[in-house]
């Protein structure tokens, strides 16, 4: 096995349309897991205070 960092082209459009065309289609989707990921609020112990006047 090789470590690293790949890169990967995928087709977007083929993607959406696979989602689609599935029997399941997006109900799977959990955006609201996505929430937390997406917000600017910074919380205790990540808060880093200004070295520089």
């Amino acid at each position: 096995m090789t470590e690293g960092t790949f890169l990967a082209k995928f087709d977007l459009d083929e993607l959406r349309s696979n989602r689609r065309q599935e029997m399941m289609g997006n109900t799977f989707r959990k955006v609201h897991a996505y929430n937390e990921l997406l917000s600017d609020k910074v919380e205790e112990p990540l808060i880093r205070t200004k070295l520089h006047p």
